[in-house]
């Protein structure tokens, strides 16, 4: 989804103060549009705050997944590793997962991670064609 994430943010904190005053209820669909709508470095920064304010009961793996991109897109390789851990230990690895520490991990130039991440995508339901451009892209660079 692309978007602002500061009018992102902002139609959260409404919908919070609703909530909190027998409104409109906030769901996991509403925490995931307000991250993914980060785009620029000063938005990553905001997307970690906002992260670290989900509810645990609203985590998804959209959420997760979400966060794990952002942490690849901007830079944040040592937090997408982090997050990437967390999220095998929680079984929560999938397809968009893989792909992204791929590409964190490509583009710090570690492409034998980049590799064994591929490797374990057998486990989470095959390799796809974005796996293999990623790690083309590992290759080429």
């Amino acid at each position: 989804l692309a978007g602002d994430f500061k009018s992102g943010v902002r139609v959260l904190r409404m919908l919070l103060g609703w909530s909190e005053n027998g409104g409109i209820e906030v769901d996991s669909f509403a925490w995931n549009v307000a991250l993914s709508a980060a785009r620029t470095e000063a938005d990553y920064l905001g997307a970690m705050k906002l992260y670290s304010t989900i509810p645990q009961e609203q985590m998804t793996q959209a959420t997760y997944n979400t966060m794990l991109s952002l942490h690849a897109r901007h830079g944040g390789h040592d937090a997408a590793e982090e997050l990437f851990r967390e999220m095998k230990r929680g079984g929560r690895v999938d397809k968009i997962s893989v792909t992204a520490i791929m590409k964190s991990r490509v583009k710090v130039g570690d492409f034998e991670g980049a590799k064994l991440a591929f490797d374990t995508a057998i486990k989470v339901g095959g390799a796809d064609v974005k796996m293999y451009n990623t790690l083309l892209l590992g290759l080429v660079q």
